[in-house]
């Protein structure tokens, strides 16, 4: 029996999640472009999604708890007017910051679909987003990459090119592109044995053809090495069977590094890049001992959201890189976070992630979780790869492809607490 109260809260329409996270959407460009728009535009945005989570707590009976991971968020974002009070150029960190919030709004809307009757269908929206996001970024990369001697530059002319948005005239980094198709392909990989419909299954097979196809042709070896990782684990929850297999790949490639010798490996595949000129390798690792110093100088609020370079350049003078190169960011998303925002941000987001990694490895270790545990087992993979990848590049740098990344966690978090529905058997008993 339906109460009154109850029948009102059911059709509160702050209630409905898709209503939600339909305000979210309309708000986020004036967000992620204010550097294009005038200085109220931002600020609008800001007073809207405040005004939306206010009005949906008070629909929902609560201002923390709307997700798992409500309490590191907050603390992320209480950092920011402390950060823009005492950051040496605020006026250079501000769109960023509002980038931030955004990609703070996006999770919480996303993360709100859980237990939605469309969330099911997210698996093709993983396979139709990593075609389109692989296929826009690709025809729009910098230059040819030279990272990978065993993929024929000739193939790079058959392609179609010169994609250049209006907020990236330059085309978009190597590393970038694959790094971020990346992350759609194992949760495709999973809909391609796990997937509840013949159809969806060989669909996933096609798809993963071509993203892999594109991670390879980016050369990001961050990018390759995150999904040398996640792979297996992506196969061996779908199916134990798969053991084998990867003894054998392992077994093989061991047999490789052991017979070439470590360093003439590590000399081929890491040698050339665009960090630090040839040496790739050691310029990164000038970078993050530069980072480590402002670590140490600025260690509770940082040095602000788009600074590192600058405060590289001013405190800490480089070697190997050109002094007066462009080398935007620490190339490790761990030390960018503090380098940016200051350690005890760097601990949120660490608490973020760790909660992340929970709930989708309970989802994907649920073997009644139908529909949710088969998405939980790819995108398990996929934070897996982001943070491997992590290590070496910074995939969140810029507030676009940020957002992308951030709506795949809100999904991790919806899919990793959504429930199976019942069958009506079931409920009857």
């Amino acid at each position: 029996m339906v109460t009154s109260l109850q029948r009102i809260n059911l059709y509160n329409p702050l209630n409905a999640p898709w209503l939600v996270g339909l305000g979210v959407v309309v708000l986020l460009p004036a967000l992620l472009f204010s550097p294009f728009l005038p200085a109220w535009a931002p600020k609008l945005g800001l007073v809207g999604l405040g005004l939306i989570y206010l009005l949906r707590s008070l629909a929902l009976g609560r201002f923390i708890g709307q997700t798992p991971a409500d309490i590191p968020l907050f603390i992320l974002l209480a950092t920011l007017p402390l950060g823009l009070w005492v950051w040496p150029d605020p006026l250079v960190s501000l769109p960023r910051t509002y980038a931030f919030v955004a990609n703070v709004a996006i999770f919480w809307a996303v993360a709100g679909q859980r237990n939605t009757v469309w969330l099911p269908w997210s698996g093709w929206a993983l396979m139709l987003g990593g075609l389109l996001v692989g296929a826009f970024l690709i025809t729009g990369i910098q230059s040819t990459p030279t990272k990978l001697p065993f993929i024929e530059r000739s193939l790079y002319e058959l392609m179609p090119s010169g994609v250049r948005p209006f907020w990236n005239e330059a085309g978009f980094n190597s590393n970038l592109v694959g790094g971020l198709t990346a992350l759609f392909l194992p949760p495709i990989v999973a809909l391609m044995w796990l997937g509840e419909r013949w159809q969806q299954r060989d669909l996933a097979k096609v798809a993963a053809v071509i993203v892999g196809a594109i991670v390879l042709l980016a050369q990001s070896r961050g990018a390759l090495l995150g999904l040398l990782v996640a792979l297996p684990l992506v196969t061996l929850l779908c199916n134990r069977r798969w053991l084998w297999v990867w003894a054998v790949v392992l077994a093989l490639v061991g047999g490789w590094f052991s017979y070439l010798g470590p360093a003439q490996v590590l000399d081929s595949t890491l040698s050339l890049g665009e960090v630090g000129g040839e040496q790739t390798l050691l310029g990164r690792q000038e970078l993050w001992s530069r980072a480590l110093y402002v670590i140490q100088d600025f260690p509770l609020t940082g040095v602000g959201f788009d600074m590192f370079e600058p405060a590289v350049k001013l405190l800490y003078p480089l070697f190997s890189h050109s002094n007066t190169g462009n080398f935007k960011h620490a190339h490790n998303l761990h030390l960018q976070t503090a380098v940016e925002m200051g350690l005890p941000a760097l601990v949120a987001h660490w608490a973020f992630y760790l909660t992340l990694f929970y709930f989708l490895l309970r989802q994907a270790r649920n073997r009644r979780g139908g529909v949710y545990r088969t998405l939980a087992i790819g995108l398990l993979g996929s934070l897996i790869t982001f943070q491997v990848h992590g290590l070496f590049e910074v995939q969140t740098f810029g507030p676009r492809p940020a957002l992308i990344i951030w709506a795949l966690f809100g999904l991790m978090m919806a899919v990793a607490t959504s429930q199976p529905a019942r069958s009506p058997a079931a409920s009857r008993r």
